[in-house]
């Protein structure tokens, strides 16, 4: 059987660092289980078709009723990789992914949680959302000390420091996550 996997990651279509995250998910996923089909909400479908291998999923309200349907599907559904956990250039950053965590979870089960980028979370309304997101993953772990640090006081649950959530520095050298399990 071919396992189906949900991604919901950060900025992979204007970040590197995502990117580079997403891209070591993929490749350690893809390692585990060759025959795995992962989707991914994307804006640049063409470039995750062809360079990850990915089912591209349209962003927006358009694009909802296939990521639900890809979550009711799922035999995993991961949130991570990115700064997905922060409030330092939108006040609305954080209720929006509690509340797609949310409604995920809802329909699919358990989120694992996965090389989270977190902070800062300056504004009680984004702890707040911070604590009904961290409340819908499980396992839980962070791209960074930082990333525990700030969201630690936040949940009673563990949670963990990825090793190394993107590739290293030497060439063919392979990304080392937890994935979960």
């Amino acid at each position: 059987m071919t396992g189906k996997v949900l991604i919901l990651a950060g900025d992979t279509d204007g970040n590197l660092g995502d990117l580079a995250i997403l891209t070591a998910t993929f490749e350690q996923l893809r390692v585990s289980q060759p025959e795995i089909r992962i989707s991914i909400v994307s804006a640049k479908p063409q470039r995750d078709r062809e360079r990850l291998d990915a089912l591209p999923l349209r962003r927006g309200w358009r694009g909802l009723p296939s990521v639900i349907g890809a979550a009711r599907n799922a035999d995993l559904v991961i949130c991570g990789g990115g700064g997905l956990f922060q409030d330092d250039d939108s006040l609305i950053k954080m209720p929006y992914w509690a509340i797609r965590l949310l409604l995920v979870r809802i329909l699919s089960g358990p989120i694992a949680g996965l090389s989270i980028g977190a902070g800062p979370l300056d504004h009680p309304i984004s702890r707040l959302f911070a604590r009904l997101a961290l409340q819908q993953l499980r396992p839980i772990s962070v791209r960074d000390p930082l990333a525990k640090s700030v969201l630690a006081p936040l949940t009673r649950k563990r949670i963990e420091v990825a090793e190394r959530p993107a590739p290293g520095p030497c060439a063919g050298s392979t990304a080392k996550l937890r994935c979960p399990g």
